[in-house]
């Protein structure tokens, strides 16, 4: 009598099916936790720029009036790099904004003063809002 070694062909195309099958349902997953890591990394650096940024406004005697200090105040807390003067946009003396890049994407911090908030928008959608 003949002794029946390994697997037949049919039992090797239906494992892999199996195997397959599980990896189409994981990828989905695991690809929503990666964006959602990315995101909350943007978050970490968002508020470095924002207790950064606020350290400037208390020291320009409560008023975002100038791009070099509050960039000088980032760099100076912060780890964040490649932020210029340009990165930052004053609206008037209490409410600024400041676009960073993490991971590829870029980000805009909105902070007002006013209120002593902060949102993080990436692609003009909110992430983040500190008031929440």
């Amino acid at each position: 009598m003949k002794v029946k070694k390994g697997f037949t062909l049919i039992e090797v195309i239906i494992a892999v099916s199996i195997v397959v099958i599980l990896a189409s349902l994981t990828v989905p997953k695991v690809s929503g936790y990666i964006e959602k890591a990315k995101n909350t990394k943007a978050i970490s650096m968002g508020k470095e720029i924002y207790s950064a940024a606020m350290w400037s406004y208390s020291e320009q005697e409560s008023s975002f009036s100038n791009k070099s200090n509050i960039l000088n105040a980032i760099n100076d807390v912060t780890g964040v790099q490649g932020l210029t003067s340009d990165s930052i946009t004053i609206a008037d003396s209490k409410n600024v904004s400041i676009k960073f890049t993490n991971d590829n994407n870029v980000y805009v911090i909105n902070i007002n003063a006013n209120t002593s908030g902060y949102t993080i928008m990436k692609d003009d959608t909110l992430i983040f809002n500190s008031n929440q």
